[in-house]
């Protein structure tokens, strides 16, 4: 991988530059003070062909240079194809138990994150499936990039499924009550996440 030159004075003899970093060996973040954000890396014509990206633009090539390099390549994280909602809807379940499990340890930040992050995530990657079209442009490599212009009937639901640190089980239970309104969910795990949560609320109050 090729490393980018240290010497930036092509970018800081532009304007005034409030901060900038090295991310990654060959790119640097760039803060200018009027707040243009510069987010960038420099790659051989080889190296681009194995970092995914999406469609690129062409601003400026020598002649005889393939402009097929601005192909995308990446595969997205996110899409759930309808043959593995179940797989999709088991990651959610067993999310939501470890996270309630979790938090009745104490663990409130890993329940957090298991409950309100890893489960709702999968739940956000069926959306497509919950909802007949998407309204706008999504963003290969972050679904959560304008999701509440894409779909906006799911995203009002959002508040309720992120409660925050402290109200994890409420959360689960709105992320089960959610899911069963879109898709079947095995009656066991229904009952035993939905008790769980339900008494950890009790014996929290």
């Amino acid at each position: 991988m090729s490393k980018v030159d240290e010497n930036l004075d092509w970018l800081t003899s532009v304007s005034p530059v409030g901060y900038y970093y090295p991310f990654t060996a060959n790119g640097y973040k760039l803060f200018y003070e009027d707040g243009i954000f510069c987010d960038f890396g420099i790659l051989e014509a080889d190296e681009v062909k194995q970092i995914p990206h999406g469609t690129g633009r062409m601003i400026w090539c020598e002649e005889g240079f393939d402009p097929a390099i601005t192909a995308p390549t990446y595969s997205s994280s996110y899409d759930v194809n309808p043959q593995d909602i179940n797989y999709a809807v088991g990651e959610i379940l067993s999310s939501l138990y470890v996270g309630l499990c979790r938090y009745a340890r104490g663990e409130k930040l890993s329940a957090t994150r298991h409950i309100q992050n890893s489960a709702l995530d999968k739940l956000l990657a069926c959306s497509q499936l919950f909802a007949k079209e998407e309204a706008c442009f999504k963003d290969p490599f972050q679904n959560e990039r304008r999701y509440e212009q894409r779909f906006p009937a799911l995203a009002a639901s959002l508040s309720n499924m992120i409660q925050g640190y402290e109200r994890c089980p409420e959360s689960a239970l709105e992320i089960i009550s959610f899911l069963e309104k879109h898709t079947p969910i095995n009656p066991f795990m229904k009952k035993l996440i939905t008790e769980f949560a339900q008494d950890l609320i009790i014996k929290r109050s």
